[in-house]
């Protein structure tokens, strides 16, 4: 954890954003948003998916502007 937080760190002191791949649990999503993590990508979101059926996931899962 201690690795993670510090590439977290290393990342945000060079104004980027952070990108964690291969969350599987809430417990990883949970600990890495605490940790300052901008982005997430893995099989707990979505498993992988053709073109047809990302279009379809992104197209329901789109948030609205606010």
């Amino acid at each position: 954890q201690q690795m993670v937080q510090s590439i977290i760190n290393i990342g945000k002191n060079l104004q980027m954003d952070v990108v964690a791949e291969g969350i599987e649990t809430q417990a990883q999503l949970e600990m890495l948003t605490n940790f300052g993590c901008d982005r997430f990508q893995g099989y707990y979101f979505a498993r992988p998916l053709d073109k047809a059926d990302l279009m379809h996931f992104v197209e329901e899962n789109r948030k609205p502007l606010s």
